[in-house]
């Protein structure tokens, strides 16, 4: 799955790749589907000292990827927002709720109280939404 989906691309570039190699992400996508997402978790160890890990802490991250609506070549701005429907909100709304039982599932597994989520595909990510920014965070919150 990771090579049917582009871990890092923002406003189309990755910066880890050779710009001229088309991603799984770009390849596969079709104007009728977007490939599937995906949740990668490690454990972090944490520490404020640089060189020393005296006083460390174990931290768990999962990096989830948000949808793109930065820029217009984005597959995911072209395909939600070429064409935005109460449908195509529906959907998005589904596929952030998988996103967001990725990082349950993974708390719960892990035995975690607590977790701390960021605002995900939102601010810059967010910008050529359209209806509006205020209202890719009323899907986000739905």
């Amino acid at each position: 799955m990771v090579s049917e989906r582009e871990p890092v691309n923002i406003e189309m570039e990755s910066k880890y790749n050779d710009p001229k190699i088309k991603s799984g992400y770009s390849r596969l996508f079709k104007a009728d589907h977007l490939p599937p997402n995906f949740a990668l978790y490690m454990p972090a160890i944490m520490s404020q000292e640089e060189q020393r890990l005296q006083g460390a802490m174990t931290c768990h991250v999962i990096n989830c990827i948000g949808f793109g609506f930065d820029v217009k070549a984005q597959p995911d701005y072209q395909y939600f927002m070429e064409n935005f429907t109460e449908a195509k909100k529906k959907e998005l709304q589904d596929r952030l709720a998988v996103i967001f039982k990725l990082v349950f599932q993974c708390a719960a597994d892990l035995k975690l109280r607590k977790i701390c989520m960021c605002y995900l595909g939102g601010s810059e990510f967010a910008r050529l939404f359209k209806p509006s920014k205020p209202e890719y965070l009323k899907i986000f919150l739905a």
